[in-house]
């Protein structure tokens, strides 16, 4: 093995061990890994290129067995998707048969392998590399969201302001109105007591 230590990068060591332990154990996925990177926090999709008609897909962790099962997708069952062991709750499988997962951390690093029933099968590997997010970018980040909620409590203040102000002026419109209706009653309310008083005056 001494070839493996200093003769290839980590990344070839991992899928040729990989590789030679998915033999050992009676599977044959020998495809060339593809490569995902991506910094801790985002979402990452695990492409795959399906060739052949097939009704059953798994998608493993590391290494091509049942312990390191993700996820076994099943287009035959009522239930398709059933996860195993290695499911953490971050990954999903796209209707492409894609593995996507969200919210990537340091322990998503590793060698991931889809394999599935047709015959001849589909599979493919692929090396996630997982790096910590640079410290200066969370910070602007951080600074970021600090900034656009300030915004966003300025803009639901303004807005709450200007609700008040329409409700007033609607208010005081209201008023406006009433009084100017009470003032037209009372004009009509004069004009019949002069006509009262008229009248009591050619009585006499």
């Amino acid at each position: 093995m001494y070839f493996l230590a200093y003769g290839f990068d980590w990344t070839m060591q991992v899928f040729l061990l990989a590789s030679l332990f998915s033999h050992l154990s009676g599977f044959t996925c020998l495809t060339s890994p593809n490569q995902v990177t991506a910094e801790t926090g985002q979402s990452i999709v695990l492409p795959v290129n399906i060739r052949h008609s097939s009704s059953v897909f798994i998608w493993y962790r590391n290494y091509e067995n049942e312990t390191n099962k993700i996820f076994e997708y099943d287009t035959n069952r009522e239930v398709k998707r059933v996860a195993g062991q290695q499911y953490t709750g971050r990954e999903d499988i796209l209707p492409n048969i894609s593995l996507k997962i969200r919210n990537v951390d340091i322990n998503y690093t590793g060698h991931y392998i889809m394999v599935s029933n047709s015959s001849p099968r589909d599979c493919a590997t692929i090396m996630v590399n997982i790096h910590e997010r640079n410290l200066t970018k969370r910070v602007a980040e951080q600074v970021t969201l600090k900034e656009a909620d300030q915004k966003k409590h300025l803009m639901e203040t303004e807005v709450t302001n200007q609700k008040l102000v329409v409700d007033k002026e609607n208010t005081s419109k209201t008023a406006q109105g009433k009084l100017e209706k009470l003032n037209t009653c009372l004009h009509k309310l004069d004009e019949e007591l002069e006509n009262i008083f008229e009248n009591l005056e050619k009585v006499e």
